[in-house]
C-alpha cells in the first residue's frame, strides 16, 4: 500500500503565499515520448500556478529543442522503438545503472551543450523540474558552475520501477510516486534527505470525478456499459486489439481513443466496425471519460493507470512496455485493482465475463488505498517551500 508522508505545513495558504514569492520562474523539463510527461508537467504548471498566481511557468520539450539529430527525433521514434519489444528490452536492462547511462549520454550532452543550455535557462529561471530520464544527467552538467545557477528537481513519473537514469546524482531534491520507487532511489544512493514521496502529479480535477459518475454518463451519451481504450498519446497497440474488440457483446458500447495518431484512426474507420465501437482521436475530456466509463482497458502507462484507478475506473491491461512498465501489471494484479492479458482474444473474453458478472469486483473502495492524492499540489507547495 502506497503511505504518503503528508507534510506539516501542507494546507498553510500563508505560508505557502510567503513560500512562493522566493521564485518567479520555472521551467518544466519534459520529452513527448507518450503522453504521461505532458500530462504530469501540466498538472504540476497548473498545481504551481494555484499555489503562486504570479509565478511564470512553462513547459519545455527537452529534447526537441536541442535540435541535434538524432536527439531531437526521439518522440517520433519513441512509438516505434517501444513497439520492438525485444529491442527495447534490451536496451533497457543494457543500460540500466547509473554510470553506464550517464556515460551513454555524455557524448549527446558535450555536442549539445549550447542548444541543452538554452532550451534549459532560456527566460533565468529560477527553478528547472526534470520530469523525463533522459534528460536528468544532460541537465546537471549542463548548468554546473553556472554563475547563476538556478536549483534542479526531478519528479519521477514512473510508478513502481525506473530506469536508473531517473536518479543521476545532481538535482537538489528528487520527488518519487511510492514506497517502491523511493528504496529504487536509495539503491542508486540518492541521498535519503533528498528524497520526497509525494505521488505522481495528476490533475486536481480527478479527484473531484468520482462522485459526478452519473452526471458524466448523461452528458457524454454512456447509456450502455462502457469501455475505454487508451494506448497513449500515439494510440499505442490499440490497432493489434481493435478487430478482436469487434467481438465484444453488442451490449456494450467500445470508445477507442487514438490520440494524435490520426493514421491509426483512419485506419480502424476503414475497418467499418459494429455500432458499438466508438473511434476517437485526441480528446481533452480523457478523465471525465474513464470516470464515466466502466473499465479502462489501457496499456500499463503509470499516468493514465493512476487516472483511471483515481475515478474508480477497473482496469484491464492489455500492454506494457518492457522493463519500466512490467511492475506496473504485477501491482495492478496483486492488490486485485485489475486484469492484464496481451492476447486480443483473452481480453474480449475478461471483457464479456466482466460486464456479466451479478455484482462487479468492489474495486472502487480497493482502489482508493492505493492512489495518493493531491500529488501535484503536494510536489508544487514542495518546490515553492525551497
Amino acid at each position: 500500500m502506497i503511505r504518503l508522508q503528508r507534510p506539516r505545513w501542507f494546507g498553510d495558504s500563508k505560508r505557502d503565499l510567503n513560500r512562493a514569492t522566493e521564485i518567479r520562474r520555472i521551467r518544466l523539463l519534459i520529452s513527448d515520448t507518450g503522453g504521461g510527461h505532458r500530462a504530469c508537467a501540466t498538472a504540476l504548471r497548473d498545481a504551481l500556478l494555484e499555489a503562486g498566481p504570479d509565478l511564470h511557468v512553462d513547459i519545455v520539450d527537452g529534447l526537441r529543442e536541442t535540435g541535434r539529430f538524432p536527439i531531437h527525433r526521439m518522440p517520433e521514434l519513441y512509438t516505434r522503438w517501444s513497439e520492438k519489444r525485444n529491442l527495447w528490452r534490451t536496451t533497457f536492462y543494457l543500460t540500466n545503472g547509473r554510470r553506464l547511462s550517464n556515460t551513454l549520454i555524455y557524448p549527446w550532452q558535450r555536442f549539445s551543450k549550447h542548444a541543452l543550455r538554452r532550451s534549459i535557462v532560456e527566460g533565468d529561471p529560477d527553478l528547472v523540474v526534470v520530469l523525463h530520464p533522459c534528460l536528468t544527467y544532460a541537465t546537471y552538467k549542463t548548468v554546473q558552475g553556472m554563475v547563476n545557477r538556478p536549483q534542479i528537481a526531478t519528479v519521477v513519473t514512473d510508478l513502481v520501477y525506473g530506469h536508473a537514469s531517473w536518479f543521476a546524482h545532481g538535482a537538489d531534491r528528487y520527488f518519487v510516486p511510492t514506497e517502491a520507487m523511493m528504496n529504487r532511489a536509495l539503491k542508486q544512493k540518492i541521498p535519503r534527505e533528498k528524497i520526497q514521496l509525494t505521488g505522481l502529479p495528476l490533475a486536481s480535477r480527478l479527484f473531484e470525478l468520482r462522485a459526478r459518475r452519473n452526471q458524466l454518463r448523461n452528458e457524454l451519451g454512456f447509456e450502455r456499459p462502457s469501455v475505454i481504450c487508451v494506448g497513449g498519446a500515439d494510440g499505442m497497440g490499440i490497432q493489434r486489439i481493435a478487430p478482436a474488440l469487434a467481438k465484444v457483446s453488442k451490449g456494450i458500447d467500445v470508445h477507442l481513443v487514438c490520440g494524435k495518431n490520426e493514421a491509426l484512426k483512419r485506419k480502424l474507420e476503414a475497418q467499418k466496425f459494429g455500432d458499438n465501437i466508438h473511434l476517437h482521436g485526441f480528446v481533452s475530456n480523457l478523465p471525465e471519460m474513464l470516470a464515466a466509463s466502466d473499465m479502462a482497458l489501457i496499456k500499463a502507462s503509470p499516468t493514465v493507470l493512476m487516472e483511471a484507478l483515481t475515478v474508480g475506473a477497473y482496469v484491464l491491461l492489455y500492454d506494457f512496455v518492457p522493463g519500466q512498465e512490467y511492475p506496473n501489471v504485477r501491482f495492478v494484479q496483486e492488490h486485485g485493482l485489475g486484469d492484464f492479458s496481451r492476447s486480443p482474444k483473452a481480453i474480449v473474453t475478461k471483457i464479456n465475463e466482466h460486464f456479466e458478472r451479478l455484482a462487479h469486483l468492489p474495486f472502487e473502495e480497493r482502489a482508493v488505498n492505493f492512489v495518493p492524492q493531491d500529488g501535484a499540489r503536494t510536489i508544487a507547495q514542495e518546490l515553492l517551500r525551497g
